[in-house]
């Protein structure tokens, strides 16, 4: 490591039995069987594209394809990886028209619809929260700054208790936070743009684009023994960021600071650069611990290295990950 990078205090070697082991059990009883809409392109200047006004009308179900603002989606989750969501928010920015168009449809966000017609993600947090804070370069953002949007259930007709019940019991949420404590869901943000920061689930970004575990249904894993008829859990890589905390604390700076940080664990209030730098610099060894023993109970522990080889993937000087 070059002079002036981040030293970290790393204490490998924590017990399997750490919360990310656990809470890896409890996902991979997931049901991922989604509801697949058709993807077309809609007209934002059609009040009827969106799923709002779909609701009004009493048209909106399960398997609708329809528009949405991010402001009207709700997170079910509690935090997502800034640096990883700050790379969806640079390529969103840097799109033309028609190219960002192409990229809304190729990010489809699943939802439910919940009581009152809130719409509530079960997947793709960093894709909407990085629509919600990008600055579009167009004459009308707004036409521009819309979600597609797949409805998985309809639940709009329950209760506020008997809808979170039902969530619960589906495990469309995630009701842990990013220190893997259990939380209430009164504790879930009520809009994607309070989501917090989990450097951990950045790093486990990482990690898959890495080959260091394997997340089916991806065009370039179907063909892995271990994903033939499975799909993966929601909420995967939040288990591997809960078992990456537990396996790598990052504690402190490797030379005193001017002046030195208000907390010791540097990691949670780090800008963004520093967090990225200290990251990558152990993704190395976050790798060979995922194709260790005490990786072999997460779910989407690699199973096949030989076919699927774990190898660190190219990470630019903004945290991203670089296209193979």
């Amino acid at each position: 490591m070059h002079a002036g990078v981040l030293l970290l205090v790393l204490l490998v070697g924590v017990s399997a039995s750490a919360p990310g082991t656990e809470f890896g059990s409890f996902l991979s009883k997931r049901k991922n069987d989604l509801t697949l809409c058709n993807p077309v392109q809609l007209d934002p200047k059609d009040p009827s594209s969106y799923c709002s006004f779909q609701f009004l009308n009493k048209s909106l179900k399960k398997g609708s394809f329809c528009l949405s603002q991010p402001e009207r989606l709700l997170p079910t989750q509690v935090y997502v990886g800034k640096v990883e969501m700050d790379c969806h928010k640079d390529k969103l920015e840097s799109l033309s028209s028609s190219d960002l168009v192409h990229e809304l449809i190729s990010n489809i966000i699943p939802v439910v619809i919940g009581p009152s017609g809130n719409l509530y993600l079960t997947d793709h947090h960093h894709f909407g929260l990085a629509l919600f804070e990008s600055f579009l370069d167009f004459v009308n953002p707004h036409l521009h700054k819309v979600a597609y949007v797949c409805i998985q259930e309809d639940l709009h007709q329950l209760s506020e208790t008997q809808f979170w019940t039902e969530m619960e019991n589906q495990n469309f949420v995630m009701l842990r936070d990013e220190f893997g404590r259990n939380i209430t869901v009164s504790q879930l943000p009520k809009s994607l743009n309070r989501l917090r920061d989990n450097p951990y689930r950045t790093l486990a970004n990482w990690l898959r684009h890495s080959n260091g575990f394997v997340k089916c249904g991806e065009k370039h894993t179907h063909k892995l023994p271990q994903c033939q008829n499975a799909t993966a859990p929601f909420f995967l890589e939040c288990s591997w960021a809960e078992f990456l905390l537990a396996n790598f604390p990052l504690t402190n700076y490797q030379e005193v600071p001017i002046v030195p940080p208000p907390i010791e664990d540097f990691i949670w209030v780090a800008n963004l650069q520093s967090q990225a730098t200290a990251l990558l610099s152990i993704l190395g060894q976050a790798i060979e611990l995922a194709r260790s023993p005490a990786a072999a109970n997460m779910p989407g522990f690699n199973l096949s290295p030989d076919k699927f080889p774990p190898a660190a993937a190219i990470i630019t000087n903004f945290g991203c990950v670089a296209k193979k």
